[in-house]
């Protein structure tokens, strides 16, 4: 991906789009490189584009020429018109497909999931923590769960990072039913967290963990709860 000019489409500079967000004149867009073989004019070069199968895409005008290279980019209105997420992109030249790629175009999120004030992280957590989602699933007419399975993805992160995407409190009535009250030593809930951590190297992990559950009935023996946490990734 690149950044050009909005005024003349010109190709300013690489980016990958997580911390070299584009100028109010700028734009983000897909680009590629296609070199001739000498027999046609690189302003003439029948090249064109699909973005996810769709329709055949013209190429904007050519960005910047070097020797027998041309660089061509997806022109600032059909940027605009690209939804925000992952597409795979077919480049064809003389209607034979030269290159295969994806390319991503960001979301929003500001606007999507706005930073919570400080009056709202105020009002839910005397520990300045706050959720975005806050969600409790109802199961009607059952009794009981034994299994649970989580989805999750992350569209963009950068490197040196952990982005725990949920943190999850357990309905614990059921303790309660049993006699069983969870050691306060360990706090007064069961719960669970997960997300993903992208490391220095460049490796990536999905990371999952159910907390113990550290309680005693009433005669006071204690007892420790483990639950399975198995992760797919």
């Amino acid at each position: 991906m690149g950044v050009f000019s909005a005024g003349d489409e010109t190709y300013l500079r690489e980016t990958d789009g997580a911390e070299d967000e584009p100028d109010e004149d700028e734009f983000l867009s897909f680009y590629v490189d296609i070199k001739s073989d000498g027999t046609a004019d690189l302003d003439d070069l029948p090249a064109y584009y699909r973005v996810d199968g769709g329709a055949e895409r013209p190429f904007s005008d050519v960005s910047q020429e070097e020797g027998n290279e041309a660089r061509y980019h997806i022109d600032l209105q059909d940027m605009a018109e690209m939804a925000p997420g992952l597409h795979e992109i077919e480049v064809y030249v003389n209607d034979e497909v030269v290159h295969t790629d994806r390319f991503y175009v960001p979301r929003d999120w500001d606007e999507i999931m706005p930073d919570p004030s400080e009056e709202q992280i105020s009002a839910v957590s005397g520990k300045g923590r706050s959720t975005y989602v806050v969600y409790y699933p109802q199961f009607e007419n059952t009794t009981g769960i034994t299994e649970y399975a989580i989805d999750f993805s992350v569209d963009d992160m950068s490197r040196g990072t952990y982005f725990s995407t949920f943190n999850a409190e357990m309905d614990t009535a059921n303790f309660d039913k049993q006699g069983l009250q969870i050691s306060e030593n360990y706090g007064t809930s069961a719960g669970f967290y997960g997300g993903f951590q992208y490391l220095e190297d460049g490796r990536k992990a999905i990371i999952m963990t159910v907390w113990d559950v550290f309680c005693q009935d009433g005669q006071g023996n204690k007892k420790s709860l483990q639950g399975d946490s198995p992760v797919y990734g």
